[in-house]
Parts: C-alpha cells; sequence; structure tokens
C-alpha cells in the first residue's frame, strides 16, 4: 500500500520568493519617488474640455 508523504517545507523556495518580492516593492517605490521628482505633478482640470461647437466632448 502507498501512502502519500507531506510536502516537505522549502525554506530555500520561501526565502527567495519573499527576496524577490521584497525587491520589486523596493525597486517600484524608488521609480515613483524618482518620477514625483522629475515630472511637475498634473491635476485633473474641474471643468470638462469643450469642444468647438459648445458641447461636451464624449469618448
Amino acid at each position: 500500500m502507498v501512502r502519500p508523504t507531506p510536502p516537505a517545507s522549502d525554506v530555500l523556495g520561501t526565502a527567495l520568493t519573499i527576496a524577490l518580492l521584497g525587491s520589486a516593492v523596493l525597486a517600484t517605490r524608488i521609480v515613483q519617488q524618482r518620477r514625483q521628482r522629475t515630472e511637475p505633478t498634473e491635476s485633473i482640470p474641474f471643468e470638462p474640455a469643450r469642444a468647438g461647437n459648445g458641447r461636451h466632448r464624449l469618448a
């Protein structure tokens, strides 16, 4: 009779996954900070853009 064995814990794989996710989060934050310094902040205008004929422009 063959009995299934419980899966062995993959400590190395888990540690590598945590390291990869951590480095991705860190890289994302660094890129966001650099973009905030170099690009001027763009805001959404309160008034909608109007077409030349006075009607609202639809997408």
